[in-house]
């Protein structure tokens, strides 16, 4: 889904009226969002983590430390997306100065 979500926005990426700064945030927010989800999820299934994805885990669990860099790394992909999403939607709402 990431990827059909990155071509998406780029087909309509000149179209986000954003200040140069703000846009470059949310250009490496959507690429972090997308690309360690990615990592995550595939370190999640290496590891055998169930907490956050039960689907890539095994019926028991990992090690709490694994939980826990799974869980963090997931969280921060959560939070990138959404601020990337957010600023993306604003983007669109401004019209071209």
């Amino acid at each position: 889904m990431n990827g059909i979500f990155l071509l998406a926005l780029g087909s309509v990426w000149g179209q986000v009226k954003l200040s140069p700064r703000t846009k470059v945030v949310a250009y490496w927010a959507v690429l972090y969002g997308a690309y360690v989800n990615w990592a995550m999820t595939a370190l999640a299934a290496a590891l055998g983590t169930s907490a956050l994805s039960p689907i890539t885990g095994t019926a028991h669990g990992a090690a709490p430390w694994k939980e826990v860099v799974v869980t963090l790394g997931l969280l921060s992909v959560g939070l990138a997306t959404v601020t990337a999403a957010v600023l993306i939607l604003a983007g669109f709402r401004r019209r071209a100065t």
